[in-house]
């Protein structure tokens, strides 16, 4: 069975601290060339180049510092020639730039905005640690390309591995369970995510247009160009999308076809041996004949062998016209014997089924050979996580890696755990196999399952973690003492901005409210805290003297570190 793709799981980012954001030049960074994102949409690039040229870019983006190389130079006057600006770069071989991580397509509208400066955090990354970011920060995209996706994890791939070739017990395959644990995923999920690159162009179109699913191109990149364009071809002529399913017994048909032309050849040699054995068998000549054959010392007589074949005569023609219809009539008996054992097979069966299905019942020895094969199936659709019911019904011990199961863990407890298997397991597996969600709700109401009451449940469980979620955290360190005093934290609105969410510019207008004009603090236990609100609001840390130095915070660094303290989603992020 194939894996449906799972959806992006938060990963674990990069330890180094958050830094404040800062203005760099726009011409003095060049785009990075493992960006993984490369398709576009002309909507929301339009959108943003329009917010850009009416505002400011509100969330920065994320560089780090490097000496550029030709390639670089090569590569920046590329890109922005994409976008419709046309320049030189002010930069050489050798200079210091910065490389963008994260945050292309804001650079880029920047630049063609008439921007000078840009809004970024500079981090000091590796390349390894840079494609880590890249690939979270695509990950969390709502449009995401999954052929972009599939790229950028073969990058991160190769770079994870380069970076530790040569470790004792370092294998492709702990890479990749490695890479699953840092960015939230299942191993298995990494290698179908990679796997997509494989897919043919026709493959890549149809999956980018959604017209099949990833679990769809999961099956189709694991064939050959010319599998897939059969395939591709096949689901076209189809009244509707088929179903994976059913898209995997066709595979199987062209396995098993391919499996019989393979044997075709080796059958005819076999055959074709069979019959040189059979003619080089010399048929011993009558005596008479020998006596012909040799007269006049040994001398060749018989000058028949010497003489062009003759036309075949009335009756030979006769003879070969009899023996084609007795060939004929050898090969429609054959056929008629085939059709005939495929209709006793098919009697077999149905009578098969209705013996065994007046006969079987739900016990031990049953469940214990039929429930662990669906057990593995439900795995592998990955839509429903089994470790949730493993552990509540069927007692299973947690997974030893913690989360998910292994396929082994799976495979071990389904044989120990045998006696544990009841025909309710049973009903439940094969109606979530082979039910739609509807008619598997329908199905549950005959059962007393209350489907209203438990979907009621989950919504209350996933409010309270979006509540937790929103609950601001208790400042940790000094700094952020301080700038919970400044902004007045305990205020009721931002309660109401953690509620409905809100745009920068909001925080900056409550900024402007709470702060006032002038503002500061001195306490044994904060320190010195200066403030100012206004049209452009500052924070000064650590200090009394205002003017004399820059603030610590200020403009989307400043709001950046507010949302990120007081936990404010972006706006449109929760229902208001």
């Amino acid at each position: 069975m194939t894996t449906a793709i799972e959806p992006k799981t938060a990963a674990a980012k990069p330890t180094e601290a958050p830094k404040p954001a800062e203005y760099i030049s726009v011409d003095l960074i060049v785009p990075s060339k493992t960006n993984p994102r490369r398709m576009r949409n002309p909507e929301k690039d339009a959108e943003l180049l329009e917010s850009i040229r009416s505002g400011e870019v509100w969330q920065p983006i994320v560089l780090r510092p490097i000496k550029a190389t030709a390639e670089d130079v090569k590569l920046w006057e590329e890109t922005l020639a994409k976008v419709g600006v046309t320049a030189a770069a002010i930069f050489g071989a050798g200079d210091p730039v910065h490389q963008l991580v994260a945050g292309q397509r804001r650079w880029e509208f920047s630049k063609k905005a008439g921007k000078l400066t840009i809004p970024a955090v500079v981090r000091n990354l590796t390349d390894e640690q840079a494609r880590k970011v890249q690939i979270i920060e695509n990950d969390q995209r709502d449009n995401i390309d999954p052929i972009d996706r599939a790229r950028g994890y073969a990058v991160y791939r190769d770079e994870y591995m380069k970076a530790r070739k040569g470790q004792p017990g370092f294998s492709a395959t702990k890479c990749f369970e490695e890479m699953a644990t840092e960015l939230g995923h299942k191993p298995r999920t990494l290698y179908q995510i990679i796997a997509l690159e494989n897919l043919s162009t026709d493959s890549q179109v149809m999956l980018r247009s959604g017209t099949i699913s990833e679990s769809h191109a999961v099956e189709l990149c694991r064939r050959s160009q010319a599998e897939q364009a059969q395939l591709v071809e096949w689901i076209r002529i189809q009244p509707e999308v088929p179903s994976v399913r059913r898209l995997q017994d066709k595979i199987r048909g062209m396995d098993i076809a391919a499996e019989e032309r393979s044997r075709q050849p080796k059958l005819f040699q076999e055959h074709k041996k069979q019959r040189r054995v059979t003619a080089s068998t010399p048929t011993p000549a009558p005596k008479t004949e020998v006596r012909k054959l040799f007269q006049d010392g040994g001398k060749i007589a018989d000058q028949r062998l010497h003489k062009e074949t003759p036309a075949p005569t009335a009756a030979q023609l006769k003879k070969q016209v009899q023996e084609a219809a007795k060939q004929a009539e050898k090969m429609r008996k054959a056929q008629r014997d085939r059709e005939r054992d495929e209709r006793i097979e098919k009697k077999y069966r149905a009578a098969f089924f209705a013996a065994f299905a007046s006969k079987a019942r739900i016990s031990s020895r049953l469940l214990t050979h039929v429930i662990p094969n669906l057990l593995f199936e439900v795995w592998d659709i990955g839509e429903l996580p089994i470790e949730s019911f493993a552990q509540n019904v069927l007692q299973w011990p947690a997974p030893k890696k913690g989360g998910l199961y292994s396929h082994d863990e799976i495979r071990v407890h389904s044989v120990k755990h045998t006696r544990k298997f009841t025909g309710n397991l049973l009903g439940a597996l094969i109606v979530t196999l082979n039910a739609t969600p509807s008619e598997a709700e329908k199905l549950a109401r005959y059962f007393k399952v209350d489907p209203k009451k438990l979907r009621k449940q989950a919504a209350t469980a996933v409010a309270e973690e979006e509540r937790i979620a929103r609950t601001p955290r208790p400042p940790a360190t000094q700094k952020e003492k301080q700038l919970y005093a400044a902004v007045v934290a305990a205020n009721p609105l931002w309660a109401k901005l953690r509620r409905n969410g809100a745009s920068n510019p909001e925080i900056r207008n409550t900024l402007k409210v709470l702060m006032g004009n002038d503002g500061g603090m001195h306490s044994q236990e904060l320190g010195d805290v200066c403030y100012m609100g206004g049209d452009n609001p500052r924070v000064w840390l650590n200090t009394v003297v205002r003017g004399k130095k820059p603030p610590t915070l200020q403009g989307a660094a400043l709001v950046t570190a507010v949302r990120d303290l007081l936990k404010i989603p972006e706006k449109g992020d929760v229902d208001a």
